[in-house]
């Protein structure tokens, strides 16, 4: 959906974001601390205290607010709220299939299917297989065709 991607392009430059913000603050800090302290000046000392606090503003307001806004109002357009549903609906079918899954791959299962896994795999029982090789990639062959994408996709 628009507000995961939106989210994801946040985390993916957060750090980039900080890292930014704390070297462009540093002189800022010292010519607030110059300004305040060493030389006595009023004007360094408001100028300094402006960029220092309109940077940090501006940094978290591009973090922690414009992203989330944005993809508020985004989420508002029929183009987007039908685009989310569709992604919604996709989901919930594929949750669907998933939870029926376990049945259906002991049902059709052909030879080089692992069919069961009891969790503990140093034990003995470990992951039991229809008779054959445990993998396709062992063998040589394609993977059947009866198999549902989802099958396919776990391998």
């Amino acid at each position: 959906t628009y507000s995961e991607a939106a989210n994801l392009a946040d985390n993916q430059v957060v750090v980039r974001s900080l890292n930014t913000t704390i070297i462009g603050v540093l002189p800022v800090a010292a010519l607030l601390f110059a300004g305040a302290f060493a030389l006595g000046s009023s004007p360094l000392e408001d100028i300094g205290l402006a960029l220092f606090v309109g940077m940090i503003a501006g940094a978290y307001s591009s973090i922690f607010i414009a992203t989330p806004l944005l993809a508020q109002l985004k989420d508002l357009e029929p183009a987007v709220k039908e685009h989310t549903a569709k992604v919604m609906r996709r989901r919930r079918k594929e949750a669907l299939m998933a939870a029926k899954m376990p049945a259906a791959e002991a049902d059709s299962a052909v030879p080089g299917d692992v069919v069961a896994s009891d969790g503990d795999e140093t034990g003995a029982n470990a992951t039991k297989s229809v008779s054959g090789p445990a993998t396709t990639a062992e063998t040589g062959r394609r993977q059947p065709h009866h198999q549902s994408r989802a099958q396919r996709k776990r391998r």
